[in-house]
């Protein structure tokens, strides 16, 4: 997951399928973020926790064409691929608390 790797996304994010990492952020030993840019326009860009790569549901190494996307069996295109993270609803409750007791809802 180094600059200049190659990424598909398994639906459409920000309006695009193909990604290339650009830079690369630790914050520490185990959580790195990357700034992923679009191939086809260079203005689309957004930072992803590096963990989110390594779920082959939401993404892809490589560029990937549509016929071997839909070839892995993912309804695409607005048809229905879920969320993993969130379940398609938008937002997930936090892991943690911040000390009430009570989940934190995050929006994603």
């Amino acid at each position: 997951m180094c600059a200049g790797s190659k990424w598909t996304a398994m639906e459409q994010t920000l309006g695009w399928r193909h990604f290339r990492v650009i830079q690369q952020r630790k914050l520490d030993k185990h959580t790195a973020f990357l700034l992923l840019q679009a191939s086809c326009d260079h203005s689309t860009q957004l930072w992803v926790n590096a963990q989110t790569l390594r779920d082959r549901g939401v993404w892809a190494a490589g560029w990937l064409p549509m016929s071997e996307i839909q070839g892995l069996g993912l309804e695409v295109q607005g048809r229905g691929l879920k969320c993993q993270a969130c379940s398609g609803l938008g937002f997930k409750p936090c892991q943690s608390c911040d000390g009430t007791g009570k989940a934190q809802l995050v929006e994603l």
